[in-house]
């Protein structure tokens, strides 16, 4: 939601200590409600992009690790790509039981 003066500061690193201390609270959590953030959190984003004009899908945020990233990059990677990973990391664990 940054203005067009330049790329907006997001995310985060895996060893960042608030990223490492949430991903530990949450394995405490039933699946439900894990799985209803991810479908609240995938109706937001959706709702969201639906009142994003071109410009404003083409401003710039700043990852620390990633650099400067278009938002429709951003969400291509950290939406679409991130969700694949995990879909890729749970066909693993099926299969390495069997399942």
């Amino acid at each position: 939601a940054g203005d067009a003066g330049g790329p907006v500061p997001f995310g985060r690193t895996a060893d960042d200590p608030v990223r490492i201390g949430i991903l530990a609270r949450d394995r405490t959590l039933p699946l439900r409600v894990l799985l209803g953030r991810i479908d609240a959190g995938l109706r937001d984003w959706s709702d969201r992009l639906t009142t994003l004009s071109e410009t404003e899908g083409q401003r710039l945020g700043s990852h620390p690790r990633l650099g400067a990233m278009p938002a429709s990059g951003i969400l291509e990677r950290f939406v679409v790509g991130h969700a694949e990973e995990h879909v890729r990391q749970l066909e693993e664990i099926l299969a390495a039981r069997g399942a």
